[in-house]
């Protein structure tokens, strides 16, 4: 259980500050505030599975015996 709860918190830390950065970033060189929304939404939900992907890897928390 501890470490399906780390494996999402590092996720959801890691989509935090990527979205906001990017949206950020976005709306700096001047792309439409709905537009720099739905950029950062998109590209931070791969973003957040990669991460949530990779951190289940290392932690094992599906034990694969092949």
């Amino acid at each position: 259980m501890i470490k399906i709860i780390t494996s999402l918190g590092i996720g959801e830390v890691v989509y935090t500050i990527v979205r906001w950065s990017l949206q950020y970033y976005l709306l700096q060189i001047e792309y439409d505030a709905y537009l720099a929304s739905i950029i950062s939404q998109m590209i931070s939900t791969v973003v957040y599975m990669i991460v949530l992907n990779l951190s289940v890897k290392m932690s094992r928390l599906y034990k694969d015996d092949t």
